[in-house]
């Protein structure tokens, strides 16, 4: 029977970053030591991130996607788990044409000289095994790490919940609460327009899905 006894805290810390879909590891995870390196392909769609400016004169709502990252995990000490994700800007869609172009623009995320945001994690803390049956087990628990925006990183955190269908190889990553202050990225925008057009802080979440690379 799926077992998570010795390997509960180090699994969620590896699916923060990717999904996870391994035969070995949904049959016994007291198996899995070492390390093992994860990892999503921007070729999996149905990923998506999701990001909401809300400001005095307007909010915006937009997806990300084309998706993709690798994380190291070492299944013995988790200290020595590192990794990261990132997505094109140039797939940030908001439906304005217009303003999707102003987006990928100097005054903002410079996608030319800045091509990707990266979402790095670092360490997990308050870990919790939610719920665990024959057909599913449910973690949640916070991901420290950066995010680097406009070529300018800055510290994040994330709270995220993470399902893993036992027996189908397939996990459901959700993440939210990790907040981008645009000017710890020096992202200043057109003149008068953050603040009150757009957010100070944009609020970011996304759904991932992986595997074992």
């Amino acid at each position: 029977m799926f077992s998570f006894k010795k390997m509960t805290v180090a699994l969620v810390s590896a699916f923060i970053l990717a999904g996870v879909s391994t035969n070995a590891m949904a049959q016994d995870v007291k198996k899995v030591d070492g390390t093992k390196t994860l990892a999503f392909s921007e070729a999996t769609d149905k990923s998506e991130i999701k990001f909401v400016s809300e400001a005095p004169q307007e909010k915006i709502v937009g997806t990300a996607s084309k998706i993709k990252g690798k994380v190291a995990i070492n299944f013995d000490d988790l200290k020595d788990t590192k990794g990261k994700i990132q997505f094109p800007v140039a797939t940030m869609k908001t439906g304005n044409d217009t303003r999707d172009d102003h987006l990928r623009s100097a005054d903002w995320l410079n996608a030319e000289a800045n091509p990707n945001i990266t979402f790095e994690i670092k360490s997990l803390k308050g870990v919790e095994l939610k719920s665990d049956d024959d057909k599913k087990a449910v973690f949640t628990g916070t991901a420290l790490g950066a995010v680097t925006v406009n070529g300018k990183a800055a510290t994040s955190q994330a709270k995220v919940r993470v399902s893993v269908l036992k027996g189908k190889g397939k996990v459901k990553v959700e993440f939210n609460e990790l907040n981008v202050t645009l000017s710890e990225h020096d992202v200043a925008g057109t003149k008068g327009t953050v603040g009150a057009k757009v957010g100070k802080t944009i609020a970011v979440s996304g759904v991932l899905y992986g595997k074992v690379d």
